[in-house]
């Protein structure tokens, strides 16, 4: 996108604001580049869906008024062509621009649970990913280290591999350096 910013302030649900500005800040992100990154796809999915109807979209400008005690204002620095870019398809598909946001930064931070398919908090596997590294390793009970670092004297024992490097690096360093009893 351009270099040019500009502040576009949401109003989304206070405990989506929250976590995902405490789950972005436990990550080491940019909130705001990283929305920018992120936020260019998802217009360009919503762009795809066929829009609301009059009656919708006049229930979706009357429903996002609804518990204005619960929510709060998010100030987003992100490019102004991106900005645009959202404002305009959200007019055009008949949805609130603040909706489209909050649901997709409550994505980010709970995930989807659909009908046949589950999706948890992607701002969440990536918390726990930088938190240990090895979440994977010990979710799927494998020690990430067995035959690289630990190895028994049987490794060295059996005829393999092992067994010959050690009898063939035994006279390792000694070439050119022959001495009378070698002759």
């Amino acid at each position: 996108m351009s270099d040019e910013k500009m502040v576009m302030t949401v109003r989304i649900q206070k405990d989506v604001a929250e976590q995902f500005n405490k789950l972005i800040g436990e990550i080491g992100l940019r909130r705001d580049t990283y929305l920018n990154r992120l936020l260019p796809s998802e217009v360009e999915l919503l762009s795809e869906l066929p829009p609301n109807s009059e009656r919708a979209a006049r229930f979706s400008k009357l429903s996002a008024q609804w518990f204005e005690d619960q929510k709060t204002r998010l100030g987003l620095k992100l490019d102004t062509a991106l900005v645009q870019r959202i404002n305009d398809v959200c007019r055009e598909k008949g949805i609130v621009r603040d909706a489209f946001i909050g649901t997709f930064l409550e994505f980010l931070v709970d995930g989807y649970e659909g009908d046949s398919e589950s999706v948890g908090s992607p701002l969440g596997k990536v918390f726990a990913l930088i938190e240990d590294p090895y979440y994977e390793a010990y979710a799927g009970n494998i020690n990430i280290y067995k035959g690289r670092l630990h190895l028994d004297d049987s490794w060295f024992e059996e005829e393999g591999p092992f067994k010959d490097a050690l009898t063939l690096g035994s006279g390792r360093g000694r070439k050119g350096r022959e001495t009378k009893e070698d002759a």
